[in-house]
């Protein structure tokens, strides 16, 4: 399993051909809770940190009124992982969600 200098992987919440998601805890200070997004394979290639790195930039941008915050992107081993503030939320894969949310009326969300 890949390390994350500064982090402590917990929980997989996610994996799919190019993700794996974690919960972690910070190590250093108050010892944060968050989400690692970490590339799938063990020597993913410039694409797939690349990918990490424009989400990274991307939510740097929108901040955090929009979507999570993204809080860091380190450099491990062979390729970089997506550190972002953890707010308590599930995957939608957990929730039976996934790829039914556009059959989902307004009123749902309500």
């Amino acid at each position: 399993m890949t390390t994350v200098p500064g982090y402590l992987l917990g929980e997989a919440l996610y994996a799919s051909r190019y993700s794996r998601v974690h919960r972690a805890l910070g190590v250093d200070g108050d010892r944060l809770p968050v989400i690692v997004k970490l590339p799938s394979g063990e020597f993913p290639d410039v694409e797939e940190t690349g990918r990490l790195t424009r989400e990274y930039e991307l939510l740097r941008k929108v901040g955090p009124e929009a979507v999570a915050r993204a809080l860091d992107l380190v450099r491990c081993d062979t390729t970089c992982a997506l550190v972002v503030e953890d707010f308590g939320g599930e995957s939608l894969d957990r929730l039976g969600l996934a790829g039914r949310l556009a059959g989902l009326q307004d009123e749902s969300f309500r």
